[in-house]
């Protein structure tokens, strides 16, 4: 939620994108515990005609993976993420709760 709190920074326009088709937003709070510690900035990229790939990156760039047993680690952390955060409509509510509290609007 620290992004959502700084101002200057996206979480402002979190609540009004999420109502466009095919968004989903999960907040994952910090009081679900260190869930995402290991986990870096992923992108799953699917494909019908061949295996699915991940693309990682950190501060020295990015990476493609394609090794199945990386892709399935990857796969695996993403539904632990998930499965920790709160539902999208909890999570809008929570961002809407945010915004009221710290900048005075919804």
């Amino acid at each position: 939620m620290d992004q959502i709190r700084q101002p200057g920074h996206g979480g402002h326009q979190s609540a009004p994108a999420a109502s466009g088709p095919g968004v989903d937003i999960q907040v994952l709070p910090f009081t679900t515990g260190a869930a995402a510690v290991h986990t870096l900035s992923f992108t799953m990229l699917g494909f019908a005609d061949s295996e699915p790939v991940l693309w990682t990156d950190d501060a020295a760039g990015g990476k493609l993976h394609q090794a199945a047993s990386t892709v399935a680690f990857q796969q695996a952390a993403f539904d632990r993420l998930r499965a920790h955060a709160l539902s999208p409509d909890a999570s809008l509510t929570m961002i809407r709760q945010v915004r009221t509290e710290e900048y005075g609007r919804d």
